[in-house]
């Protein structure tokens, strides 16, 4: 009998009871078969000979270990299982994953797939051992940029939104990219960061759309708006002999709108009474009556002017001795140098609020001092509620340089009544007298009275030695020349009543500002947000104010008697207000770079400084200030 194969002992089935032949064959093969009983074998473990155990991974490396993508590109990876001794281990199960499935994904076959620009990691498992690699997502470059429409057409005035795509290699739209726009010709047309283009003069301009310093562009012409009207503002006015006056002509179009800065012609219809330059102003050479006209396009407008004899020589300065009303009848008086007139501009005026005791009651408005009234105007404003009583404009002379302006008189004494014009008009200006009208201190110029829609009178004090600088002193003289010479009218009284107005000056409200002071019209502080601002570089020839989107134009920034933030013209509500108290409070005149106001009304403005004269501001109708200075949808500004 034979011993099994592999071993050294004798088959168990020896030591049984023998049975027939073949059938001990087959016991005998399977004892050596099931290696049992007292003597068998140890089983063999696969893979290895006889006794051995499976290597053990100890690490996975990952190739590539860093790849950068494109978004929707892919690529492969591959995991190696490594014993300590750096053996490669076959056979083993990869688990792949991503560690931000929103920046790339993997498959089970190690593919990955870009998403969204950014840094992921890719991790392969293998036995509970990890390997990765870093995949960083790039965006797809920008190939060309395609501005709709390509081309456009429009009047001077006019406007049109632009749109620019960005597009791949390939055709495709790669959206979410930032667009900076720009004008070939601002003095043609001017484009927002939002696209809005607006026609500024006749010609042509190229506009680009610039998209990681990609450019598309479109074509734009410019036309001229025919002329139907030409407005010369003042209409009525006067000089003296020697004196000058600077007129503004207004060209309009059919529907009544500005043009923008159309050349104008000027022209006197007798230059030996006054004569006139190039830029309108006028010149008074000797007494009598002349006509100006304002030609543009061959379309006319006229302004009467009468040429007063001139001034006598001026000996001392006047002291306004009587006042101008009661103080104890008025609340408050108001700054000047606030912002005001439909919260528009920065305003030359002060206005007096009787308290409500005065209401019904005919107030006296008495001459300061000697004076003459040179010009009066019967008007009722626009919109004025049921019941309002018509109101009398007056313009006085003190003499040396020294001048009056009066709004919302509500009754004149019979004497001036007499010399002017009664009729009542839609529009404040006042119309020279024929003959001046002298009046001594203390005698009254009319009346005030509070009732329906009426709470306040105007005082506007001017004085020729007195020149109020701005930035851009030349836009000023020829479009906002009642700032110049405009001082605060309480403070050229005599001292016993310079401390009784200043002493109420406050707020429309009615609150005072105890110790505040008149306040100035130079508001223009070099290098700051605080003062005038306007969204032309240039000085336009005519001027309009203009409100496109939440930008208008001009934008004025001051304090109120209180240290209120008045920012004008902007928004929805054309008033932007932070009060003392508001965590982003801060003087404008401090600012030499940038800040961000959330007002207490109002919405939000982020100002941001880049010379002395210009500013770029964006707007937003709610909410906080954004972390930062917004890359698009602002808005520049010039001083």
């Amino acid at each position: 009998m034979s011993t099994c194969p592999h071993s050294g002992r004798r088959p168990v089935m020896a030591r049984l009871v023998p049975l027939l032949a073949a059938t001990s064959a087959l016991v005998v093969s399977a004892a050596c078969a099931g290696g049992g009983g007292d003597g068998g074998t140890t089983p063999t473990t696969p893979g290895g000979g006889g006794g051995t155990t499976p290597p053990t991974v100890q690490s996975v490396v990952v190739s590539p270990p860093s790849l950068v993508l494109r978004v929707g590109g892919s690529q492969t990876l591959s995991a190696s299982p490594r014993t300590a001794a750096g053996a490669e281990v076959t056979g083993k199960a990869i688990s792949w994953s991503s560690g931000a499935p929103a920046l790339a994904t993997v498959n089970a076959a190690g593919v990955v797939t870009a998403v969204a620009t950014g840094t992921v990691t890719i991790t392969a498992t293998v036995d509970g051992i990890t390997g990765a690699a870093a995949v960083t997502v790039t965006p797809v470059p920008v190939a060309a940029v395609a501005v709709t429409p390509s081309s456009a057409s429009l009047r001077v005035g006019g406007t049109v939104t632009l749109a620019a795509t960005a597009r791949d290699s390939a055709g495709g739209t790669l959206a979410g990219r930032p667009v900076t726009w720009s004008s070939s010709a601002p003095s043609v047309a001017t484009v927002s960061m939002a696209g809005l283009v607006t026609a500024v003069a006749a010609g042509t301009a190229t506009l680009s759309a610039t998209v990681e310093g990609i450019a598309g562009t479109a074509a734009l012409t410019v036309t001229s708006v025919p002329v139907a009207s030409v407005d010369v503002t003042p209409s009525r006015a006067g000089v003296s002999v020697g004196g000058t006056l600077v007129l503004s002509a207004t060209a309009r179009d059919a529907a009544g709108a500005a043009l923008a800065a159309p050349p104008v012609t000027w022209s006197s219809s007798t230059p030996a009474v006054a004569t006139v330059s190039s830029t309108g102003a006028v010149t008074g050479v000797s007494t009598g009556t002349a006509t100006m006209t304002a030609t543009v396009d061959g379309v006319r407008g006229q302004s009467v002017i009468t040429v007063l004899p001139a001034q006598p020589s001026c000996g001392t300065r006047p002291v306004l001795t009587s006042p101008l009303v009661d103080p104890a009848a008025l609340q408050v008086v108001t700054q000047i140098g606030m912002v005001g007139g439909g919260n528009t501009s920065l305003v030359g005026r002060s206005y007096a609020f009787p308290t409500a005791a005065q209401t019904g009651v005919r107030l006296p408005l008495l001459a300061p001092a000697a004076l003459r009234v040179l010009g009066l105007g019967h008007y009722m404003p626009q919109g004025a509620p049921a019941g309002y009583v018509p109101d009398w404009s007056m313009y006085v002379d003190f003499g040396c340089g020294l001048t009056m302006e009066l709004y919302h008189v509500k009754d004149l004494p019979a004497g001036l009544k007499a010399v002017t014009d009664t009729t009542i008009v839609s529009s404040s200006a006042w119309q020279l007298l024929a003959v001046p009208v002298p009046l001594e201190a203390g005698a009254p110029m009319g009346w005030y009275l509070r009732g329906t829609g009426s709470i306040a009178f105007d005082v506007v004090l001017y004085d020729t030695t007195v020149v109020n600088r701005f930035e851009n002193q030349a836009r000023h003289t020829a479009h906002f020349r009642n700032l110049l010479n405009v001082t605060c009218p309480w403070a050229a009284f005599a001292p016993a009543l310079r401390d009784q107005y200043p002493a109420r000056i406050g707020d429309g409200t009615g609150v005072r500002s105890p110790g505040a002071g008149c306040g100035t019209v130079e508001r223009d502080v070099p290098g700051t947000p605080a003062g005038h601002w306007f969204q032309q570089a240039t000085v336009p020839a005519t001027w309009g104010l203009s409100k496109v989107g939440p930008y208008g134009d001009p934008l004025p920034i001051a304090l109120s008697a209180d240290s209120t933030v008045h920012v004008g013209h902007i928004g929805a509500t054309n008033d932007l207000r932070v009060s003392r108290n508001n965590s982003t409070w801060r003087n404008p005149a401090t600012i030499p770079t940038a800040w961000c106001y959330a007002g207490d009304v109002g919405g939000w403005l982020w100002l941001r400084m880049n010379s002395r004269t210009q500013m770029d501001a964006a707007y937003g109708a709610s909410g906080s200030c954004p972390a930062a200075f917004p890359a698009a949808g602002f808005m520049a500004y010039y001083r």
